[in-house]
């Protein structure tokens, strides 16, 4: 399956015009952004998990 793209001369302006420090700083920032939202949804799954456990420790063992 082709990955869909964009180009034309408002793309090639942006990649003439952006530095490589610009570009790895760019990149360093996703990358960062994107460990720091898994970090966050794994934390709420781990008090999820935890409420859930002490949610079910009300419930009685025999079902009734």
């Amino acid at each position: 399956m082709d990955t869909p793209s964009v180009k034309g001369p408002l793309l090639d302006g942006l990649w003439n015009a952006i530095s490589d420090q610009d570009l790895a700083d760019m990149t360093i920032r996703a990358i960062s952004g994107k460990a720091l939202m898994l970090e966050f949804v794994r934390l709420q799954k781990q008090l999820l998990l935890a409420a859930t456990i002490q949610l079910l420790e009300y419930l009685p063992a025999d079902g009734k």
